[in-house]
């Protein structure tokens, strides 16, 4: 059931606020809006109202105003319906707007604005703005919404990272790339690393073990993770033949387990982790595996990013956040729509919370925990595809570009295509590169400039052991060293030596 004033709300409508906003360059700062607005109610009282009276609309919209915490001074901490009954008891009036947003795509790329509405309230007297509150419109993957240039929405959750659609999605986009992206490597079976785990078959759930593969050839995943202190279950000198038997699956922290479900799912058989594939208390052991793992990511046919994971025992396949919030104050997690356009109506669409501070790839890339590991820089630079686990939705990362599960397109909400190197990716992957263009003359400069733009990266990011500085770059260096020619000198190259030391 809809209350009046959500049945007036059409996609026509919101498509005008979006096109408004983005003339304005309003929800750029997501301010309540001041001009590109529908006005939904006179007062918050009447949202309450509403709500009580069985609006599903306004019932989600105002269970988001109890539950989801204000960041912004003067009401940090508090929730948005905190907020406006103080700014009610100030003596100042309160009313509630909808404002429209698209999702900015590439330049001069038509029909990449998504549709979206935010919930906002404003106090009239001195114009005191309390955050809005934010909606996200989506519809399902089979059932794509355009109207003129304009996707509507973008693309339903799946909010359990487990699931059979998530899993389903990463296959997808694992076998797209493989056969039809022409800047991508092709699909082969390159020489395994000298230690994997044979993950088994999904019909197989616990039979794990360590296999030396004595350099025969196969497909395998690479898992890129956080440490986060001492893990337990690791290969050690005395656990080496026991490893070779069974790997207890239980045992293993969450990363661990999940990086195991992940790889079953997406249908390979062998998974390289660090902790489980290099002897861990074998100097000896270090030195010469350490020395590989620039090619053990390289070769990966997909490499697993726990983007969001702390530690080791912290998962990957975790309930978000806004899960539990919706969970904890027994709320749906979205409500269903129909919504008119041209006078037409019975567009289903999906309304749904979604956090102010909204997850993206562009943000993982910056802050999350994995970001600022310093061996993580060598592994995504290295590895031709990425599937990014955040802790609402996964990602993908090729030569070719980025995707994510609900559909945004490139643009302010995915990281920069220079974040690619894709003068250096060239270099490392050209022997498997369907584009002849991708194989021709390398521009030493362009690559010198992606390769100094990778070192001022490396230096910002953290490394537990400072011995560690040089190895977590070397498989870079290494690759590079006969297209760039000259001596490798600690980070800098003999023949462009004067560029190097500035």
């Amino acid at each position: 059931m809809l209350c009046d004033f959500c049945t007036g709300i059409s996609l026509s409508d919101l498509i005008e606020l979006a096109e408004a906003e983005l003339a304005e360059a309003e929800f750029a700062s997501r301010q309540s809006p001041q001009h590109a607005y529908y006005k939904h109610f006179d007062s918050y009282n009447d949202l309450v109202q509403s709500a009580r009276d069985g609006c599903d609309l306004c019932q989600l919209i105002l269970s988001g105003f109890k539950s989801f915490i204000v960041d912004e001074w003067p009401w940090d901490g508090q929730n948005r319906d905190e907020a406006v009954r103080e700014i009610e008891y100030l003596g100042k009036e309160i009313d509630i707007r909808i404002r429209s947003e698209g999702s900015e795509g590439s330049e001069g790329s038509e029909g990449s604005e998504g549709s979206e509405g935010s919930e906002g309230s404003e106090g009239k007297e001195q114009n005191v703005t309390i955050p809005p509150l934010l909606v996200t419109l989506s519809v399902p993957r089979d059932k794509q919404i355009r109207i003129g240039k304009y996707p509507v929405g973008r693309y339903q959750l799946d909010p359990v990272l487990r699931s059979q659609n998530n899993f389903s999605i990463a296959k997808s986009w694992l076998e797209e790339c493989c056969n039809t992206h022409q800047s991508c490597p092709i699909k082969h079976s390159p020489e395994l690393p000298a230690r994997v785990i044979d993950v088994g078959n999904l019909g197989d759930e616990q039979r794990l073990r360590l296999v030396h593969s004595h350099s025969s050839a196969g497909e395998y995943a690479a898992l890129s993770h956080c440490w986060g202190g001492l893990i337990p279950t690791r290969l050690l000198a005395d656990t080496l033949d026991s490893f070779q038997k069974d790997i207890s699956f239980s045992s293993l922290p969450a990363n661990f387990r999940d990086a195991v479900t992940i790889t079953r799912q997406l249908g390979i058989k062998y998974l390289w982790i660090d902790a489980l594939c290099i002897i861990q208390d074998s100097a000896s052991d270090w030195e010469i595996e350490s020395k590989k793992m620039g090619d053990v990511y390289r070769n990966a046919l997909i490499t697993i990013s726990a983007a969001m994971s702390p530690g080791s025992t912290a998962g990957i396949l975790t309930e978000t956040s806004t899960q539990k919030v919706l969970k904890e104050n027994k709320m749906e997690d979205s409500v269903s729509l129909k919504l008119s356009y041209d006078g037409n109506s019975g567009t289903e669409v999906y309304a749904s919370l979604n956090d102010r501070e909204e997850e993206t790839l562009r943000n993982l890339f910056i802050s999350s925990p994995l970001s600022r590991r310093g061996w993580v820089l060598q592994e995504s630079i290295l590895s031709p595809r990425i599937l990014h686990y955040g802790s609402k939705q996964i990602y993908w990362q090729c030569p070719q570009g980025f995707q994510s599960a609900d559909g945004v397109p490139a643009g302010n909400l995915m990281p920069e295509d220079t974040s690619l190197y894709s003068a250096i990716s060239n270099v490392f992957h050209q022997h498997l590169q369907r584009d002849l263009a991708c194989k021709s003359q390398h521009d030493r400069r362009l690559i010198l400039t992606d390769y100094y733009n990778l070192v001022e990266e490396y230096s910002s990011r953290q490394l537990t052991y400072n011995s560690d500085k040089f190895p977590a770059f070397s498989g870079i260096a290494r690759l590079l060293h006969p297209v760039v020619g000259g001596s490798y000198l600690a980070g800098i190259w003999s023949n462009d030596f004067a560029q190097g030391l500035c």
